[in-house]
């Protein structure tokens, strides 16, 4: 795929972004205390915001205004026919602003493509309890057996145990709890 340019919407003449994400200062008539002269087309330089998110700076008669780069991408390459007002790189990776990984997005769409929120859900999944997120707890008999080892608090509490006794007991504020102790299992 070569590389195409488009002129960023309300900067036409001065400014132009490609579908791989790099953005350019276009040549165009200036002056300096008085004196004209002709800029020269650059490519600008992308810095990096606090997000994560590439950002260039724009300056057109002393005024300067921040873009975020994958939002010019979308703008000027991705049809957004659903209005939507957010742009998901799908493959993640928040610096990679070429087209093909761009899509328009809802918040809702936008946040549950992330692999940290199907990680996250799949922690917490039925089908994964026994994850190295979750703390084990004993329920022990009042003479000493261990009756069960839970997978988690949360298992034990579904099992119509209530939380705020089962923790009391498990921090050592009361001895029993329905009529058994608990602890962090190991």
């Amino acid at each position: 795929m070569s590389e195409k340019w488009l002129d960023i919407c309300g900067y036409e003449g001065y400014y132009q972004i490609s579908n791989f994400g790099n953005v350019k200062s276009l040549s165009r008539p200036k002056q300096s205390w008085g004196s004209p002269y002709m800029k020269k087309e650059i490519e600008l330089k992308q810095c990096t915001g606090r997000n994560g998110y590439k950002k260039v700076v724009f300056s057109v008669d002393c005024i300067r205004k921040t873009f975020s780069v994958h939002r010019l991408v979308a703008t000027a390459f991705i049809l957004n026919l659903g209005n939507k007002p957010e742009v998901n790189h799908i493959n993640e990776v928040k610096t990679d602003n070429r087209v093909e990984n761009l899509e328009w997005a809802t918040s809702k769409e936008n946040t549950n493509h992330g692999s940290c929120i199907m990680k996250r859900a799949k922690s917490y999944s039925a089908n994964n309890r026994n994850n190295k997120f979750s703390v084990k707890i004993a329920q022990i008999s009042k003479n000493g057996d261990i009756i069960k080892i839970w997978p988690s608090k949360a298992e034990a509490i579904r099992a119509g145990y209530d939380s705020r006794n089962v923790n009391r007991c498990i921090k050592g504020l009361v001895e029993y709890s329905y009529g058994f102790k608990w602890k962090v299992s190991q």
